[in-house]
């Protein structure tokens, strides 16, 4: 059966498996608008492909050689979309009688020629580059050159050459260089690929114009993600692993007990691994790095068993000694069942993987000890181990807690913890608790958005309609609302398709306008052009022109197989169901009240506010997990009232719910706010915890026995998830604490749910 999941599974990850490191994978998703978060989810996509590089130095020239070297480079590796400046006018041109800048419409649309006149003069004198010398004769209205400056980005800001922003300062001259990937930036070959271009082009540029390199984008912080990940699984899986080594060889003396104790380890992640690729296609990241934990879980059920093994004086008997363990062992593997099964309830992808991993995991690791080790184990070996140094601590220990004295002081203070810290919880459902710590690449973020003082918010709006004209049309109704916004100063800025490929019905409209007021004072234009010095025939050039031009409307198709739509494709979602998709961005955002009066009155549009929307979601599911813990926790002293009795079963519990209050009791005293993690990390504590008193409650045979190997349990607990609350990951971070905490103190008041008058006389 191993044998046919390990092989199974190597085909599985042969053929493709893929390590997911978008954090929204992890997070829940809502059930309703089900097509506003599918496109939404494929606007996230888009934007991972967004990437941008500052190069500075102290001199100009310097700098812009090396921005120089380095598009020639972006530009011909296959990763990267560089956009070229003049591909806009070579696109755009042939259209520009159908799209009509917002400056221009003002006066296309006054029915005074004066205002035209003005217009016209002020454009043609403003200060121009040569481009717009050299396109007078083509286009003498300068409509092309307006479009473009109501569009570009930055244009208006800074020096623009050759696709490259330029921004000088006192200190140093920066230039932006915006690119885009081929690919999806959360794909492990795209980072891969992306990251061996910039440590070379690092080097490169470094070493020939001793400019400086940054740069940003969701690939980069995807990257970090992944290695971080990747790390963080290796040391804590390798760490668990030693610790484990240390405590077997220290506890039995075997390396027989060494090896065939860890082979468990082995067939559980194997189980687990196998299991996961076979159920997902890809597999969050952080259900490997939590996945790992498994060592430290399922290591219980061998430590039960060479106990028993190790530690008895004579007689020993395989089968017997299976007996002794199996229904603790049993009811361990139930309870913890149980706490991981509550994970498939929660709307949460990654947490479901976590479920399959671990419950995967553990039936092997437990059927590996339930059939191998009797036949392994059928003779004793006639090595020494170490119970004489284990006896003498645990009997100290169950003596002090069978004093009164400490017992009730040890009462007092627990419900005086409880007390003090209870009613003081607090809660934070700020979706940065699945966002790791990034210094560095949040420091160029920040450079940037200092330079260009110009930032999209994390918020925008998704729009739809029925086709792609009707998508338009739709965006056109909203920008115009937008508009009025931004002119009142609640809206720094937006973004949106129809900027660049306005509906057929607007560009028909522009036509039109723009026909009318040739055509109307032709007089008036002909004296214009010829008070400025342009040629008879340019006016009747211009006529044929637009007569020519008519009908000839630009669509998002055409668009979209241009290279002028590479920057500004992300806009565009696509279809979904028969429904047309596009993303409107928005800076520098003042009422949210404003733009909720947009979608409330507009069916066709919905406002992202991806920190609102998710931190909700989480409140929401926090809020159901606390319900869900009175339910879980009665579910399971009715299992232990069904097996042990009333009384005996409210012993066993008792240490587990004190742990549950006394874990929330200690945050709060200590002004830490909890998080689902931390809910969640609750219900492993109960699913863990209570394994300890169930262990001693069952123990018969060999009670003392028992102790010793419930103490080296909850010592590789306790080291295999305390490694986690070193994570850079905080929701990680959050898991480890807590299940530290909560395990230690479960270590602790288990023996009040023993007989501890017979384990004394059985220890002497």
């Amino acid at each position: 059966m191993i044998l046919l999941l390990a092989l199974i599974s190597l085909l599985k990850v042969r053929k493709g498996f893929i390590i997911e490191t978008n954090i929204l994978k992890m997070l829940p998703s809502e059930n309703e608008n089900r097509l506003f978060n599918e496109a939404s989810d494929r606007f996230s996509e888009k934007l991972s492909r967004n990437v941008l590089f500052t190069i500075s130095h102290r001199v100009r020239d310097s700098a812009l050689d090396a921005a120089t070297a380095m598009r020639h480079d972006l530009a011909r590796h296959e990763l990267f979309k560089l956009p070229e400046e003049t591909d806009w006018f070579k696109f755009y041109f042939n259209y520009r009688f159908n799209i009509i800048p917002p400056q221009m419409k003002l006066v296309l649309i006054d029915k005074k020629f004066e205002q035209f006149r003005t217009h016209f003069y002020k454009t043609l004198f403003s200060p121009m580059t040569s481009i717009y010398g050299d396109m007078l004769n083509k286009d003498p209205l300068l409509i092309f050159p307006q479009y473009i400056n109501s569009v570009v980005q930055f244009r208006d800001k800074f020096d623009y050459d050759k696709g490259n922003i330029i921004i000088d300062d006192s200190i140093k001259t920066t230039v932006l260089i915006s690119t885009y990937l081929e690919e999806n930036g959360f794909e492990k070959e795209v980072q891969n690929s992306f990251n061996d271009f910039v440590d070379k082009q690092k080097k490169k540029i470094r070493s020939q114009t001793g400019a400086n390199v940054e740069y940003t984008g969701v690939v980069a912080y995807a990257s970090r993600y992944l290695d971080r990940s990747k790390f963080e699984t290796g040391f804590i899986g390798l760490l668990s692993f030693s610790i484990i080594v240390i405590l077997m060889l220290f506890a039995f003396r075997s390396f027989k007990c060494l090896f065939w104790g860890a082979f468990p380890i082995f067939i559980a992640l194997l189980c687990g691994l196998a299991v996961s690729v076979l159920v997902f296609y890809r597999i969050h990241i952080i259900s490997v790095t939590m996945g790992m934990c498994l060592i430290g879980i399922c290591i219980d059920y061998s430590f039960h068993y060479l106990s028993e093994y190790s530690f008895c004086k004579s007689g020993w008997n395989s089968s017997r000694g299976l007996i002794n363990v199996l229904p603790g062992i049993s009811m361990g593997l139930i309870t913890t069942v149980m706490g991981y099964s509550t994970f498939f309830f929660i709307p949460f992808g990654g947490l479901k993987q976590i479920a399959i991993f671990t419950v995967s995991g553990l039936i092997g690791a437990y059927l590996t000890v339930l059939i191998l080790f009797p036949a392994v184990f059928k003779e004793k070996g006639n090595y020494k181990n170490s119970y004489h140094f284990f006896r003498p601590l645990i009997c100290a220990y169950f003596r002090l807690m069978d004093k009164k004295m400490f017992r009730y002081t040890v009462y007092f203070l627990l419900i005086l913890i409880i007390i003090a810290g209870l009613p003081g919880v607090s809660f934070n459902d700020d979706i940065k608790v699945f966002q790791m710590k990034t210094a560095d690449l949040d420091k160029t973020v920040t450079t940037i958005k200092e330079l260009t003082n110009v930032e999209y918010d994390s918020e925008y709006l998704l729009v739809k309609g029925v086709s792609k004209e009707s998508l338009l049309q739709n965006i056109e109704t909203v920008t115009e609302k937008l508009e009025q916004i931004r002119v009142n100063g609640d809206l720094a800025d937006y973004q949106a398709l129809t900027k660049f490929v306005p509906s057929k019905k607007e560009q028909k409209a522009d036509h039109e306008m723009l026909a009318a007021k040739v055509l109307s004072y032709e007089d008036e234009m002909g004296k214009l052009f010829d008070e400025t010095g342009f040629q008879p025939q340019t006016l009747e050039k211009l006529k044929r022109e637009i007569e020519e031009s008519k009908g000839k409307y630009l669509t998002i198709d055409d668009w979209l197989k241009s290279s002028v739509a590479t920057e500004y494709e992300k806009l565009w979602i696509g279809e979904i169901s028969d429904t047309c998709f596009s993303a409107i961005l928005l800076s520098g955002i003042k009422s949210f009240e404003l733009l909720e009066e947009i979608t409330d009155e507009d069916q066709n549009v919905y406002l992202v506010n991806n920190n609102t929307r998710i931190s909700n979601l989480l409140r929401g599911v926090r809020k159901n997990l606390f319900r869900f813990i009175p339910v879980l926790y009665s579910i399971v002293f009715l299992v232990l009232v069904l097996r042990y009795g009333f009384i005996k079963g409210l012993k066993v519990f008792a240490p587990s719910i004190m742990t549950l209050l006394l874990t929330v009791s200690i945050y709060s005293i200590f002004s830490v706010e909890l998080n689902i993690m931390h809910i969640l990390a609750l219900i492993l504590v109960l699913a863990l915890g209570i394994d300890y008193s169930i262990f001693l409650a069952e123990s018969v045979a060999n009670p003392s026995v028992t102790i010793v190997a419930i103490l080296l349990s909850a010592l590789t607990t306790i080291f295999s998830f305390g490694m986690l609350s070193l994570s850079m990951i905080p929701a990680l971070s959050s898991i480890g604490f807590t299940i530290l905490i909560g395990i230690s103190i479960n270590l602790f008041l288990s023996p009040f749910a023993s007989d501890r008058k017979k384990l004394i006389r059985i220890l002497k």
